[in-house]
């Protein structure tokens, strides 16, 4: 096994909205994202083209964990179909959600406070060591 992430590389991947949680060796990743990373990988897109537009690239948190983390969502989702929500805001249109749906927004907003507290944190340890 790898060393794990440094402090800096953790700080770095929590700032990142795909990902809820990191530790030196664990990242936790939003539901949003693997919902639309399944979607992509079933539309023909690589794992590591996926990733990498997240800023998860395989020089970043490496290639066996990009498949590991495919691997496991599509076993996860099956053959289910993976509704994510959209709203057309020109013409005022709201695709209908189902529960799952709701739960994995829910999740997502719920990662994104998640991750600016932790900034907001960092920022507030950065300012008392000045």
């Amino acid at each position: 096994m790898t060393e794990g992430f440094s402090e800096d590389m953790q700080i770095y991947l929590r700032s990142l909205p795909a990902v809820v949680d990191c530790t030196a060796d664990r990242i936790s990743y939003a539901s949003w994202f693997r919902v639309e990373a399944v979607n992509r990988y079933r539309n023909g897109e690589g794992p590591t083209k996926i990733f990498r537009s997240r800023g998860l690239g395989p020089e970043t948190i490496g290639y066996k964990r990009i498949e590991r983390c495919m691997d496991r969502w599509k076993k996860l989702y099956g053959g289910k179909t993976i509704v994510s929500s959209a709203t057309d805001s020109d013409t005022n249109i709201t695709n209908q959600m189902d529960t799952t749906t709701l739960e994995l927004q829910l999740d997502a907003m719920e990662a994104e406070i998640a991750n600016m507290r932790a900034t907001i944190c960092e920022i507030k340890k950065r300012k008392l060591t000045q």
